[in-house]
């Protein structure tokens, strides 16, 4: 089990950028800074933002965000990279 969760994080990190990659399609407006990701994720879903990756989705970059409610409850939201709209939300 071990070996295919590890499979499963390399195949994820493959198709993820690096913070490097990162801060270049920020600084050339291909996509949003994190800041104002997580402003328009808060007007969907409570709590503070854990994790983000930014990573290849179905029709362009997106935030995956890992989120974490003042109750304790996690939530996965994935945040079209560009636009700051909320695509899904749940886990």
């Amino acid at each position: 089990m071990l070996f295919t969760a590890s499979g499963l994080q390399a195949s994820k990190a493959a198709s993820c950028l690096s913070q490097q990659q990162i801060r270049e399609a920020i600084d050339k407006k291909q996509i949003k800074h994190l800041a104002a990701i997580k402003a328009a994720v808060r007007k969907v879903v409570r709590g503070d933002v854990v994790r983000a990756d930014v990573c290849n989705g179905n029709s362009g970059l997106v935030y995956e965000l890992t989120i974490l409610s003042r109750t304790g409850t996690v939530t996965r939201a994935i945040v079209d990279a560009r636009t700051g709209s909320v695509l899904s939300k749940g886990f």
